[in-house]
């Protein structure tokens, strides 16, 4: 299965053409009237466009609704401009051109720059939703609406299946929140914080939190995409962000003590962990069954700045071409939903091991080592160390077998341990202490292979996300 992230969910589909009406070659011989907006006929299932007469654009200091003159072509916009609605067709023939622009620069606040929509029309079917952002372009710079919004130079969007397109570096980066499971009524608001950081929130929940670097100096202009599963929105012009210190609902209850051994009340389908939580043994009849997943009691240990805890391989089995993988995550218990099949679908996660890589769960990559985890023996002991610069190194019997290039965050981190392959049953040690930190060397990503992101294992069904 390839996990690469499309460079754009949508696009590549084919779009129904339009006809449109010329104008004729000859004036008439009495004068015409002014033609009253027409509605042209297209070979969508949908209702047909309404293409509007195009009005001088009013200057305003702040937006109070969306932009009447500048819209894609399948988008009606209320006469009270706080109304978007799509007329095309999201059918087999989707024809996509639902964006729509703010009709002046956001306002600025105490917590930043803000807006956000009521979801008031949705269907099924479609597998993305809607897209919300900011663009530093203003609607007198833009000539046409293009098909698909992140081709607006810069802009932040965030939703269609799951994804966030960061426009100033050209990155779309996987987030845990996807658009498609919006519902009627529910609000979903956009915020650009003075420190140039982007928070999602739905219904008064953050979603998402992404450090974009936005200038807080700039102007910036609300963007809807009316993608997917959503069909219409409405503005809420007067709503305002909760305060940025009052999250308490953002940040899941983690456990004050440091881990002491396994989590008994969360492991994978085929997984059983021992009464006394210090050991993981693979139940299932079949490897290829995979949700071999087991996580930490509580947050990895730190000292000096360094997260580090160890298992010890207890028993393993042959013929398959993977082993352990091993590494963490700063999901607390809590935050998981559910656990999915195999350890990389836990986002964020930075693992080792599998057949001879890391994943970069961040950047959502995968790169090659020379390590093989389907060679552990009874007895070897394998150590997981995030240093105080995010690096991650993986030790077998105090030897250093993998310095995986990471940004992992400086937050309470949780082991994640999955019984894949050849490994069949690990044992925690409590009380490790990793090695010496000066044997760490710091690498770049230019002394690595990075890889597609496909997947080790197989197609899973379920990726679960830290909320």
């Amino acid at each position: 299965m390839v996990h690469a992230l499309s460079s754009n969910p949508s696009k590549g589909k084919n779009l129904s053409n339009l006809q449109t009406s010329k104008e004729p070659d000859k004036e008439p011989a009495t004068p015409a009237k002014e033609p009253a907006p027409k509605v042209e006929s297209h070979s969508g299932k949908g209702p047909p466009a309404l293409q509007s007469v195009p009005k001088p654009r009013a200057k305003r200091d702040f937006m109070s609704g969306f932009e009447h003159n500048l819209h894609s072509q399948f988008v009606v916009i209320s006469t009270d401009g706080l109304k978007a609605t799509y007329v095309g067709s999201k059918a087999d023939d989707y024809q996509f051109h639902g964006g729509v622009l703010g009709n002046g620069p956001l306002q600025s606040t105490a917590e930043g720059k803000y807006f956000q929509v009521r979801i008031s029309k949705i269907m099924g079917g479609p597998p993305d939703g809607l897209v919300i952002g900011v663009t530093m372009q203003s609607p007198d710079g833009v000539e046409k609406i293009p098909e698909f919004m992140d081709e607006l130079d810069p802009s932040w969007l965030a939703g269609y299946d799951g994804q966030f397109w960061d426009g100033a570096h050209s990155v779309w980066h996987r987030i845990p929140w996807d658009a498609k499971a919006l519902k009627i009524d529910d609000r979903v608001g956009f915020l650009v914080t003075p420190h140039g950081e982007i928070r999602l929130n739905v219904n008064g929940r953050e979603v998402m939190k992404q450090n974009a670097s936005i200038s807080s100096s700039a102007p910036l202009f609300a963007v809807v995409d009316l993608l997917g599963c959503t069909c219409e929105v409405e503005l809420e012009p007067s709503a305002q962000p909760k305060r940025v210190s009052d999250d308490s609902k953002k940040t899941p209850h983690v456990r004050a003590l440091p881990m002491t051994g396994f989590l008994k009340t969360k492991a994978g389908v085929n997984v059983k962990v021992s009464s006394d939580g210090l050991a993981a043994s693979y139940i299932g009849s079949d490897k290829d069954e995979m949700n071999g997943i087991v996580l930490g009691d509580g947050p990895i240990p730190v000292l000096g700045g360094n997260a580090y805890f160890e298992v010890q391989i207890e028993e393993v089995g042959h013929g398959h071409s993977d082993g352990l993988a091993i590494g963490v995550t700063t999901c607390a218990e809590s935050a998981i939903r559910e656990l999915p099949e195999v350890s990389d679908g836990i986002h964020p996660c930075w693992l080792a091991g599998f057949d001879g890589c890391y994943f970069d769960g961040q950047r959502e990559t995968w790169i090659d080592v020379s390590w093989k985890s389907s060679d552990l023996c009874v007895n070897d002991k394998v150590g997981c160390l995030v240093s105080d610069c995010g690096q991650m190194v993986i030790y077998v019997n105090g030897s250093v077998k993998v310095e995986a290039v990471m940004e992992v965050p400086k937050e309470p981190l949780f082991a994640v341990i999955d019984l894949i392959g050849n490994t069949n049953k690990v044992s925690f040690i409590p009380g490790s202490k990793h090695p010496d930190k000066s044997t760490i060397k710091r690498k770049t990503h230019r002394s690595m292979r990075m890889m597609p992101l496909v997947s080790k294992i197989k197609a899973r069904p379920v990726m679960s996300f830290c909320l």
